[in-house]
Order: structure tokens, then sequence, then C-alpha cells
């Protein structure tokens, strides 16, 4: 099977390009990057409501990337009081919401705790999480996290409303958790698939990456998208 980034990806460029022009008038504005811009102008002018009675909105996923934004340092603590979040504590990392009670963690809480990094590869990729920087970098954030003791999960995700998934990298370590390198989140694993209801695409392993690294690095034109979701038809392409 062949993956793109999108379910159907070009009805989905249409109906994205739709959403996002409905976004522009809401907001009355055109911000060069999509997200976090939106979402904080939307809530704070109370306009979620308005933009809910034209579009279906997929409130897990609203709901995560919220978190995500908050995680990622895009948006203000303000960004939780919403129609769609009922109570938050956001010093014990709880929500409570229609779909249920959230628990949450952040991956760099601090910069303080960045620069106790002794490894300055570790710094650079622990800082552009921290800062936001890793947003849209997904697959590559994932395959490069320096832990052992998890697993490399690639899935298709929903986006902001219902009909379109979206492809998505993120860790799941032995303890339980997901850990949503990109956009420096942590939740337990019963809470992410209650939020996202991935569909898993392929889950490589950090052994299987390192056994795999001296082939791919001989085939730069190998993606790392394409290596984490169809290893074995990479493999036997490398290996020709």
């Amino acid at each position: 099977m062949h993956y793109d980034d999108y379910h159907s990806p070009a009805i989905c460029k249409i109906e994205e390009d739709n959403f996002f022009n409905e976004l522009k008038k809401l907001c009355g504005a055109n911000y060069e990057y999509y997200g976090p811009s939106y979402l904080d102008n939307i809530i704070k002018n109370d306009k979620l409501q308005e933009l809910m009675q034209k579009y279906e909105i997929n409130v897990g996923y609203f709901i995560y990337w919220i978190l995500a934004m908050y995680a990622s340092n895009q948006v203000p603590e303000t960004t939780f009081d919403n129609s769609l979040i009922q109570n938050f504590d956001l010093n014990q990392k709880q929500i409570e919401t229609e779909l249920g009670k959230f628990q949450f963690d952040l991956l760099v809480k601090s910069l303080g705790g960045i620069f106790k990094q002794k490894n300055p590869l570790h710094f650079k990729y622990y800082y552009n999480i921290y800062r936001g920087k890793a947003l849209g970098y997904c697959h590559k954030y994932t395959l490069e996290y320096p832990e052992s003791s998890v697993q490399y999960v690639t899935a298709f995700i929903p986006i902001w409303f219902k009909g379109l998934k979206y492809l998505h990298s993120y860790v799941e370590s032995t303890d339980g958790n997901i850990i949503d390198v990109s956009r420096n989140l942590v939740l337990p694993k019963t809470d992410f698939e209650t939020l996202v209801n991935p569909e898993v695409v392929s889950i490589i392993t950090p052994e299987e990456y390192q056994e795999d690294y001296p082939l791919l690095k001989k085939h730069p034109e190998i993606t790392t998208r394409e290596y984490l979701v169809n290893r074995p038809k990479v493999k036997r392409k490398i290996k020709r």
C-alpha cells in the first residue's frame, strides 16, 4: 500500500483549504502558520461555537491540539478556557472534558532541564522541542528520540474536523505512555487513544532502526517517512 500524508490527499487538500478559508473569515486574519494562531484567535474571540455550526469538529483531536500547542509553547494558558474543556488544572496537568478526564505531562518541562544536557546534540534536540521548532517534523524527531525503552509508532490520526486523517509519528514507551515528541506532550496510552483513536500503520523498535541505520546512511534518497511507514519494503529496496 502507498502511504501519503493524508487519507485521500486530493480530497483532503480541497476540504482543508475550505476549512482554513473559513478560519480566515472568522479570525479576520491570514496567519502564516495555521494552527496555534487560529486556535488562540477563535477561542479568545468566542468563535468556536460558530465554527462548529459549519463544521463537524473532531472534539477529541481539537482538545488534543490544544494540549499539544500549550506543551510546545504556542498558545497561552487562557486557551484552555473554552466550551470543549469544562475544568482544567495546569499545575496538576489535568483537564476535564465532555470526553472524560485526561492526564498529561510535558516531555521537556523547562529550559533549565535542557541546559543540564551534556550532549550538544541532545541539547539542540530538546531545545527545539521545547520551543515548538519540532512541530511539523514528527517523523524526524520520533526516529531521533534518544531513549531506548520505547518503540516508534506511525499512524493515521484525525485532523480538526471529521472525515480527514493525516500521517503522524510518535513514541510509545514501555511504561504505557505515549510521547508525542514533536509536540512536547506525554499522555497515558488510554487517554491518547480516547482523544485521537490512532490507525496504526507501523511499529519499529530502536534495535531494528540501529540494525538498518548503516544501510540507510548509504541511501539518502530514502525519506524518514518512507522508512517509518514501510520498513520491510525499504529494506528489500536498499538490499538489491
